[in-house]
């Protein structure tokens, strides 16, 4: 499965090829609905507000990655995109935007 996952070509947009891209989606989906703090959650009192939902939502990861990294200035706006004439590396000074109030 490995060496049949690591010889597809990726899909349209990705790096990662339809059965490690299926792989890692069912994980992440797993991870969400078995995690009882997960950030979405409507009930308990770990619920964020909808304007700390809406500010979570408007988050880059290349803004996460830029503001919890050591010496990284530079990141694509869409970390998890292939580089292209439209995800050109950008100053991360213009990706961090999150309001923390």
């Amino acid at each position: 499965m490995y060496s049949g996952g690591l010889s597809e070509p990726p899909l349209d947009g990705g790096i990662l090829g339809p059965l490690f891209t299926c792989l890692i989606g069912d994980q992440f989906i797993r991870l969400k609905y078995g995690d009882s703090f997960w950030y979405e959650r409507r009930i308990g009192p770990q619920r964020f507000t909808k304007p700390q939902l809406e500010q979570i939502y408007n988050t880059l990861l290349s803004s996460v990655i830029c503001r919890n990294s050591d010496h990284v200035t530079f990141a694509q706006r869409y970390a998890m995109k292939r580089s292209s004439s439209t995800n050109l590396l950008e100053d991360c000074a213009h990706l961090d935007t999150f309001d923390f109030t």
